[in-house]
């Protein structure tokens, strides 16, 4: 590790930090031989952002009654649309980072960013309230080092 920082000391002009505490909004904490990844206030600023700081958490990532009905739905107006797409890029984000348990539901999501309905809408605050009822779970993301190797816990 050394050698790398002198490396690219020389190329770039840097400074070491010390150990990594905070990465794009994740916590990041180290104990023994395990790292963990922590997104409990990256949640926190999206309930923020989404005014969805007093909701009720749900307990499921997809809404029990949700049912794909595209044509019911209205189409949601240019100003919501924008939103949709930031509130599925922090989910996005947040999948690659520390929650696999998001992937599908995000990428269903994800497939309407042009296109959003209402029912859409609906299913991303549901999943903001399925993270505020799990954040204090660690449902996260761990990295284990043990005799040198690697193991990826989740």
């Amino acid at each position: 590790v050394q050698t790398v920082k002198r490396s690219l000391g020389e190329r770039f002009d840097m400074d070491d930090r010390g150990p990594l505490k905070w990465f794009l909004g994740f916590e990041v904490k180290y104990a023994q031989d395990k790292l963990t990844i922590n997104e409990s206030r990256f949640i926190t600023s999206l309930l923020d952002k989404f005014n969805m700081t007093d909701c009720h958490g749900a307990h499921t990532l997809m809404a029990a009654n949700y049912q794909e009905s595209s044509e019911d739905s209205p189409l949601l107006e240019e100003e919501m649309q924008g939103l949709y797409r930031q509130l599925t890029g922090s989910l996005i984000h947040l999948s690659n980072v520390s929650r696999p348990d998001l992937c599908f539901t995000v990428s269903y999501l994800s497939s309407f960013l042009g296109k959003a309905r209402d029912s859409h809408w609906s299913q991303a605050k549901h999943v903001i309230r399925y993270l505020k009822q799990t954040r204090a779970t660690p449902v996260g993301l761990a990295i284990l080092i043990h005799d040198g190797r690697l193991r990826v816990l989740l």
